[in-house]
């Protein structure tokens, strides 16, 4: 199945996670709405739901140290990345197979595993003091 496929087949998981708000008397979607990931052109959707594909290693457990606004910015250090929203993100890793641990946050939390290049670690990273990845190392 290539990528488009897969974005097209699971479309509708998106509809049952958007959340509209009002602003001055118009519908409008914000930066924090998965709908938003339909503005991005086709290449764009492709590079971010690989991207999430590949950089991420699910596990059962919830991962709490890291939200949808941290990762989008280790996305946006990737070769290929570029600057999404928070909505623009959270959509792309829906349609990657990882649902939010609550979807009322503006920011959510996946079942992710800590070290893995989403996150932007790698095994051969330098630390600092406080075990923080200082770089991040993107995938070959």
């Amino acid at each position: 199945m290539t990528t488009a496929e897969l974005i097209e087949k699971r479309k509708p998981l998106l509809d049952k996670y958007t959340h509209k708000y009002m602003n001055m008397g118009k519908d409008s979607t914000d930066v924090d709405d998965v709908m938003g990931f339909f503005e991005l052109t086709k290449e764009q959707q492709s590079i971010l739901v690989n991207y999430c594909l590949t950089a991420f290693i699910p596990t059962k457990r919830m991962n709490h140290n890291h939200t949808s606004y941290g990762l989008k910015h280790v996305f946006a250090k990737f070769p290929d990345g570029f600057y999404v929203t928070n909505g623009q993100f959270k959509g792309a890793m829906m349609l990657a197979g990882y649902l939010p641990h609550n979807k009322s946050d503006r920011n959510w939390n996946f079942s992710i595993a800590e070290k893995c290049p989403g996150t932007g670690f790698q095994e051969n990273q330098e630390y600092d003091p406080h075990g923080k990845a200082r770089h991040y190392i993107p995938l070959p």
